[in-house]
């Protein structure tokens, strides 16, 4: 289903300190219509995550590639710590969908597709901070430019055991309030206080695993 238009195309890199981890981002809002290299960009490291050997989520390049051309994200968002040593990696992506899946007339604000991909060297400790969590907070950010106020997500009913734990320690509750597709719909309120982040960042009109 088209995403309902929310942000201006545009891709956004930077780093952020975000809880003492220092934390490397790219943010593609409304990729559909970014350039070519943006959207291929997107097709080959969005459509090639990998955990354990296999395809994460099952999502593919060719699934990327018509979700693109469907215009179905709001955004792509790819972060990863920046204080791995060499050889290891905790990288994090996901994506964000504007769109009326509760059906309540208007559109709401849906992280899709989360990802956790890691590799870490014998004996290193997995980091205390994860990309995911920073994921969420950027996406946060960018939400409240449009003034919405929650975050939504959909959790298969057969996977409810192993993820609404972690979802809720990110801050999800379950919510009665919508349920398309006899999904497990999950919410987060996006706090509507506070000061703005220091970040570095280069903006260009160009372009689950936990």
């Amino acid at each position: 289903m088209p995403a309902n238009r929310l942000f201006r195309s545009q891709k956004i890199e930077g780093e952020r300190v975000f809880k003492g981890s220092t934390f490397h981002y790219l943010l593609y809002l409304n990729p559909s219509y970014l350039a070519k290299e943006d959207k291929q960009y997107i097709v080959d490291n969005f459509g090639d995550r990998m955990v354990k050997g296999q395809v994460c989520l099952d999502i593919t390049k060719t699934d990327t590639r018509r979700n693109l051309r469907n215009k179905e994200y709001s955004a792509i968002a790819f972060v990863k710590n920046a204080q791995m040593p060499e050889g290891s990696k905790d990288e994090g992506s996901g994506a964000l969908q504007f769109y009326d899946w509760c059906e309540k007339g208007r559109p709401q604000l849906w992280v899709n597709d989360l990802c956790r991909v890691t590799e870490f060297l014998p004996g290193q400790h997995k980091p205390t901070v994860s990309p995911i969590e920073f994921l969420f907070s950027l996406f946060e950010e960018y939400a409240k430019t449009k003034n919405l106020q929650n975050l939504y997500l959909m959790v298969d009913e057969d996977k409810r055991a192993i993820l609404t734990p972690i979802y809720t320690n990110y801050g999800f509750t379950i919510t009665a309030d919508c349920a398309p597709n006899d999904s497990i719909i999950m919410v987060r309120p996006i706090p509507q206080t506070g000061g703005k982040r220091k970040t570095r960042k280069n903006n260009a009109n160009s372009g689950l695993r936990f």
